[in-house]
C-alpha cells in the first residue's frame, strides 16, 4: 500500500503533467519540484526535462543532470538514459555510453540499448559491439517496441554493408 507521502507525490506529478501538456510549464515545474522532493522519480525526470529544455524557467544543464542523476540513483532508467543523452549531445561519448549502459541495466531494453548500439556503430567505432547490442534488441521479445526493433534491424543491415565493403 502506498504511503500518504507517495500518494501526494503521485497527485502532484499528475497535476504537473496536465499543466505541462497545457503549456503551463512554470506551474508544472513547481509541482514537479514538490513531487521530486517527496521522492517521486518520474517527477525528477520531468523536472530534469524542463531544465534541459528551458521550459518554465531558465535552461540549466547542471540542474537537469542533477535531477536525472537523482532519478537514476533511485533506479529510474529514464533518468540514466537522459544523462547519457546530454553527454552524447556534448560529445562525451564514452561517458554517454556508460550512462546508456546503466539505463539498460535498470531495465531500458529499448531506446537505451539502441543508443548503445548507435554509439558503438558511430563515434566509438566498434562495429562488433554495435552488432551485439543491435542483435540483442532484435532478439528481445515483448519488452522492445516495434520501432526500436526496426531501427536495430536497419543498423545491422548497415553494419553488414560496411563489413562487405572492406
Amino acid at each position: 500500500m502506498k504511503t500518504e507521502r507517495a500518494l501526494l507525490a503521485e497527485r502532484l506529478l499528475t497535476q504537473g503533467c496536465r499543466l505541462a501538456e497545457e503549456g503551463r510549464y512554470n506551474e508544472a515545474r513547481r509541482l514537479f519540484l514538490r513531487a521530486a522532493r517527496l521522492g517521486d522519480t518520474a517527477a525528477m525526470v520531468n523536472l530534469g526535462n524542463l531544465y534541459d529544455e528551458g521550459l518554465g524557467g531558465p535552461r540549466s544543464l547542471q540542474r537537469a543532470l542533477s535531477w536525472y542523476r537523482r532519478a537514476a540513483a533511485k533506479r529510474n532508467s529514464s533518468g540514466a538514459a537522459n544523462v547519457g543523452a546530454i553527454y552524447r549531445r556534448e560529445g562525451a561519448f564514452r561517458t554517454a555510453l556508460a550512462w546508456f549502459k546503466k539505463a539498460v541495466r535498470l531495465g531500458d531494453l529499448d531506446d537505451a540499448l539502441l543508443d548503445v548500439a548507435g554509439l558503438y556503430a558511430g563515434p566509438l567505432r566498434n562495429p562488433r559491439a554495435a552488432r551485439v547490442a543491435a542483435s540483442r534488441l532484435v532478439l528481445t521479445r515483448d519488452t522492445v517496441a516495434p520501432h526500436s526493433r526496426a531501427e536495430a534491424r536497419k543498423l545491422l543491415a548497415l553494419l553488414r554493408t560496411k563489413r562487405r565493403a572492406r
